[in-house]
């Protein structure tokens, strides 16, 4: 058997968040039934196609997974769960503050942590960037699920309008009282997104480069006296809270994708499924977007291992690849020593100064 994590992509939402570039629709019931029928067919097609999987984690993204009531979210895991050996230990849903109603119940399906979608706790900044709920409603939303989850994570994001250093500080105190897991990511600006508008139209500026690393580092620094430790450039955990499903992407092991504009990893197969006419089209679109090469692979091993804490196994490396890593890539490691860490011979890291540089390094290896 080979251990696969599963993910599952629910894209209903009751609106578009300013920064949301991600593959979404407005949720209605005739919509909700064709879409658990089709991504059930979906789970259905992988399984027959990888009958040696066994899954080893599950992740339910979206969208807002939460706005969906819960007999339709059961029925596709019920259906997981037919298929496939599930020897998942870790069985995360994503939450949003406002949408709250069912989450009592996830615990019946296996759910273990929940990911709530915070992204600030100050109001104006709430505002402006579209998000529908309020710092309140974070708070009200963390005191029940505290009642029925240990493990709890949430996102924030850093670059927001009208936020500042001094709040988000004051937002990572308040959320560390009740999560085991913060993930940190940096704004971006997605073509077509209310915020590219809002930018192009000065209506907002975005932070110079020099604000969001300081910015970072602090943010960083007291995530560390709170007891959450960097483990990947944008997530910090407790020990012992690491995201099992998140880490097995960045080590690169192979995982089903199921749902609109969702992407598997299988063998040397990428296969994404299209998000066009998804709703029209009672038959998925399983493209294969790339068949990746021996080099494709090793070349995917060293970014995705130098944006972890704990960097590249080198030996690991060799012995998967068959050559050195200084023999793959000889160019690329010579003309990027100087970001280098050898304190340790066998593992590959980057120096903290350039963790957020980092893709200047990657840019050598693609």
């Amino acid at each position: 058997m080979i251990d696969r994590g599963l993910y599952i992509h629910i894209p209903f939402c009751s609106g578009k968040c300013y920064y949301c570039d991600f593959f979404s629709v407005a949720i209605d019931t005739e919509k909700l039934d064709f879409f658990t029928t089709k991504i059930i067919s979906e789970i259905e097609y992988f399984s027959s196609q990888y009958p040696d999987t066994r899954i080893s984690s599950i992740y339910i993204g979206g969208g807002t997974p939460s706005i969906v009531p819960f007999a339709y979210i059961e029925r596709i895991v019920k259906r997981v769960r037919d298929l496939f050996i599930v020897k998942s230990d870790e069985f995360t849903i994503e939450v949003n503050p406002g949408e709250i109603e069912w989450i009592s119940e996830y615990s019946q399906l296996g759910v273990n942590r929940i990911s709530l979608g915070v992204q600030s706790l100050d109001n104006n900044v709430l505002n402006n960037c579209g998000r529908r709920h309020s710092r309140d409603s974070v708070i009200r939303a963390f005191e029940e699920l505290n009642k029925y989850y240990k493990n709890l994570s949430c996102d924030l994001i850093l670059g927001l309008p009208g936020q500042n250093a001094t709040t988000l500080l004051t937002d990572i105190n308040e959320v560390s009282n009740y999560v085991k897991h913060i993930s940190l990511y940096f704004l971006k600006i997605g073509e077509g997104t209310k915020f590219d508008e809002l930018i192009n139209n000065r209506v907002f500026v975005l932070p110079d480069d020099d604000y969001l690393v300081d910015t970072y580092y602090l943010a960083k620094n007291r995530m560390f006296e709170l007891g959450f430790k960097r483990y990947e450039v944008s997530n910090f955990a407790r020990d012992g809270f690491e995201s099992k499903h998140n880490l097995s992407y960045w080590r690169r092991k192979e995982y089903i994708g199921v749902g609109p504009s969702a992407c598997s990893l299988l063998g040397n197969n990428r296969i994404q499924i299209s998000h066009n006419n998804y709703f029209k089209n009672r038959l998925t679109e399983y493209a294969i977007e790339e068949v990746l090469t021996v080099e494709d692979m090793a070349k995917e091993t060293v970014i995705l291992s130098l944006r972890t804490d704990s960097g590249l196994d080198l030996k690991l490396f060799e012995n998967t690849y068959k050559k050195s890593i200084y023999q793959m890539f000889p160019e690329a490691m010579e003309k990027n020593y100087k970001y280098f860490d050898f304190s340790n011979n066998n593992i590959l890291k980057l120096k903290e100064e350039y963790f957020l540089t980092q893709n200047i390094v990657f840019q050598d290896f693609i």
